[in-house]
């Protein structure tokens, strides 16, 4: 599935920590085009760059690389204004991100997707409530002036659903924490 819609297409990884975890196997399973891991802390960045050297041989996707992006426009190094640059003006196709979300940046995290986004391109967002930080972007009016979010049912991935369920007994099981919800953003007055 994601194979036939990623072909030829350009990704982009947002706060992909000291793995770039989603990125990495992206490119492992996709044709995607190109593939950009991100984080905005300097040894994050290194440590994505050792993780794809470690694993260059099983990535299908050869233009795969890790950038520093900071969000904020008064950041010195990293701000989008760079990544753009280095990319030549290229937006991406599909923006990821896993748990961005407590930083509550959301203006700068929405201005940032914003332009990064090719046009008809989708932000997917992996994110659980953690104290209700998920909720507050959803509601957030400069996210709401950028895009249409829809946040996907508690069962659209029937596997992390099972897990939510087993795990719900469990006394050190938080769902605020540990149940990852999906974020689909597409900007204001895009189609399907």
């Amino acid at each position: 599935l994601l194979e036939d819609r990623l072909r030829g297409k350009r990704v982009l990884e947002l706060g992909g920590g000291r793995t770039g975890l989603a990125g990495l196997v992206l490119a492992m399973d996709t044709n995607a085009s190109t593939i950009l891991l991100t984080d905005g802390h300097p040894v994050a960045v290194e440590n994505q760059r050792v993780c794809l050297a470690l694993n260059r041989a099983l990535l299908r996707v050869r233009d795969v690389s890790s950038a520093r992006l900071l969000w904020e426009e008064d950041d010195k190094s990293g701000t989008v204004r760079d990544l753009m640059e280095a990319q030549k003006g290229l937006r991406f196709d599909l923006i990821l991100g896993a748990d961005l979300l407590f930083f509550e940046k959301f203006p700068e995290l929405s201005a940032a997707m914003d332009q990064l986004l090719a046009p008809q391109g989708r932000v997917v967002l992996c994110q659980p409530s953690r104290g209700g930080t998920m909720e507050k972007f959803l509601e957030d009016s400069a996210v709401a002036a950028r895009f249409d979010a829809e946040l996907l049912p508690e069962d659209a991935d029937k596997s992390i659903f099972a897990m939510h369920k087993e795990f719900a007994e469990d006394e050190k099981y938080d769902p605020a924490l540990h149940f990852p919800r999906f974020i689909v953003l597409k900007r204001k007055g895009e189609g399907v």
